[in-house]
This record gives structure tokens, sequence and C-alpha cells, in this order.
């Protein structure tokens, strides 16, 4: 298998925008609903998209937040701005 190589931008660009439940997250992390939901409220993952009551995760950015090493939001979210 290829490694992939580049920015959070190029990675994210070339794939499909999904949108993930708690339930898919927590599937992709190997980790239970309950730990996203933790890293979630500490601070420790990507914020989720919130429509109305429901909560959902970019495939594609958990993916780039994974191959960043997974930092913490702050540092996340100064990685995706540049």
């Amino acid at each position: 298998m290829a490694e992939e190589t580049g920015t959070v931008e190029s990675i994210a660009a070339t794939r499909p925008l999904v949108l993930m439940t708690v339930h898919e997250t927590a599937d992709l992390l190997c980790v239970c609903s309950r730990h996203v939901w933790s890293l979630d409220a500490q601070g420790l993952m990507p914020s989720p998209i919130r429509l109305g009551r429901c909560c959902r995760w970019r495939r594609d950015e958990i993916e780039s937040w994974l191959h960043a090493d997974a930092p913490p939001r702050d540092t996340w979210d100064k990685i995706k701005t540049g």
C-alpha cells in the first residue's frame, strides 16, 4: 500500500465528504462511542459538525487528524488553518 503524503488540505481534497456518527467514528478509531464523547469533551479530537441535536464527524478530517498523529484540538485547528 502506498503511503499518503501531502498536506492536510491535499489529503482531504481528494476524498468525498462523508459524515460519520459517533458509532462510526468509534469504529474507525477502534474505541467505544463513550470514549469518542470523552475525547470530544476534553478537546482531544476534531470538533464534530452539529446538525440540530446530532453530531457528525467528517471522515476525511478524522483520517487527516490521525495522519498528523492525533494532536489535541487546539493544535489541530492551528494545523488546519496553516
